[in-house]
């Protein structure tokens, strides 16, 4: 068997520095009778290309044992697992998705306050429901399928509806609307 050589010493009173596809992660000390001996500690570079020798990362790699991938580099784990340069289409890519996530957030907020005051206001709700289906019959007017039974559905006539008062003697008097002498309550049923 035989030893793979990770380092080289520059000599002088140079410390040993790590040789191509290795990296120098740390020296360790054993000492003797008052004297110390240094030991540094090496590992290999996975993927081997990102150490370029003295602890220096080749371009695209960072970090310990460079191990990770620069800033404008992503890890290609079709090629080899090597950190690979962004092209510009990724870059626009980047910028739109994070435009698309903010619009997405921002248009859900909006819909979430619009459904809210939907429900604390039936005028509010009824105006937007209004306004929904105007705007949805100026869009189907100029389409063929205008006649679609769908499109027949959501603007046809309205069956006439019929309100129902419930008098407190209907609920009962374990209610506490009843006890406070409003009900509170009309009920409509469609014919």
């Amino acid at each position: 068997s035989f030893r793979v050589c990770k380092a080289f010493c520059p000599g002088g009173v140079h410390l040993p520095a790590a040789k191509p596809e290795y990296y120098m992660t740390g020296a360790g000390g054993a000492s003797g009778i008052g004297l110390s001996e240094y030991r540094p500690s090496f590992v290999r570079c996975e993927p081997r290309e990102a150490c370029g020798g003295l602890n220096r990362c080749a371009p695209g790699y960072e970090g310990e044992a460079c191990q990770e991938c620069a800033a404008g580099y992503y890890r290609d784990r079709l090629d080899g697992n090597l950190c690979a340069e962004c092209d510009e289409g990724s870059s626009i890519g980047t910028i739109f998705m994070a435009g698309a996530a903010v619009l997405f957030t921002l248009g859900t907020f909006m819909g979430s306050l619009l459904y809210l005051k939907a429900l604390a206001d039936p005028i509010f709700a009824d105006q937007a429901t209004g306004f929904i289906k105007r705007q949805l019959h100026r869009y189907m007017e100029g389409r063929e399928d205008a006649g679609s039974s769908s499109y027949q559905g959501l603007f046809g006539r309205k069956p006439p509806r019929q309100s129902v008062r419930l008098q407190p003697e209907d609920v009962g008097a374990h209610l506490p609307h009843y006890r406070n002498g409003d009900l509170g309550l009309v009920l409509r049923v469609d014919a």
